[in-house]
């Protein structure tokens, strides 16, 4: 695990720590520290881990949509999922939903680069580019990342058979006529608009992505 002193993330000074884990054991990838609060990670991987137990012992499987607020040595940890990994947002109160997309985005980003590590983990730290890793968490919580922007592909209401999807599209539609949109505004939009949690409306819309009917677009689009 590479803890590193890093600048506020802007406009959310709630937050003091990141922790990135291995959700099914609690193994720490990345632990970012935005205060000169020093916390013990240990104990907060420890609590994922303690939930990793739970959920496994009622049959129950960890996922972005099991996002949880708990309280441990005097500090509020917001966790939310990916498929491999965990993040643990800690301050002194909940982390507000900005925030948390952001994070479940760059988890999702992070996953994407080292499948092939994550899947038979064990804990060897060498594997992981820390500095780069840093950097693009922080771009992501940001704002700064490239996939903040999205774009509605052409084909998305000429291929879909199904309702949800559609649904989905007509509200992205709506709420952004030109087909480019804001990643964390319209997550926020659809969850009041269907009255859905928001990790719901995060998994769906990335569910979007995955079937190439929104594409994050680049800073040269």
């Amino acid at each position: 695990m590479s803890t590193l002193a890093q600048p506020i993330i802007e406009n959310h000074s709630n937050v003091s720590d990141i922790i990135l884990c291995l959700s099914t054991s609690g193994l720490s990838i990345l632990h970012l520290s935005f205060s000169n609060e020093e916390i013990d990670p240990d104990l907060f991987s420890a609590l994922l881990t303690a939930i990793s137990i739970a959920k496994s012992q009622s049959e129950l499987s960890a996922s972005s949509e099991d996002a949880g607020v708990f309280s441990i040595d005097n500090k509020t940890a917001t966790i939310c999922y990916g498929k491999y990994l965990a993040g643990i947002i800690i301050g002194n109160d909940r982390a507000d939903d900005v925030i948390l997309i952001r994070l479940k985005q760059f988890i999702e980003y992070f996953e994407s680069e080292y499948e092939f590590i994550l899947r038979n983990w064990h804990g060897e730290q060498t594997f992981f580019d820390y500095e780069w890793a840093s950097q693009q968490l922080l771009d992501f919580l940001n704002g700064r990342s490239e996939s903040a922007i999205y774009q509605l592909q052409s084909i998305a209401l000429h291929t879909l058979q199904n309702a949800r999807h559609i649904r989905l599209i007509q509200l992205i539609q709506r709420f952004a006529p030109s087909g480019n949109f804001n990643f964390d505004e319209a997550c926020i939009h659809i969850s009041q608009k269907l009255d859905i949690p928001l990790q719901f409306a995060v998994d769906s819309i990335m569910e979007l992505e995955k079937l190439g009917l929104i594409a994050p677009m680049t800073r040269n689009n």
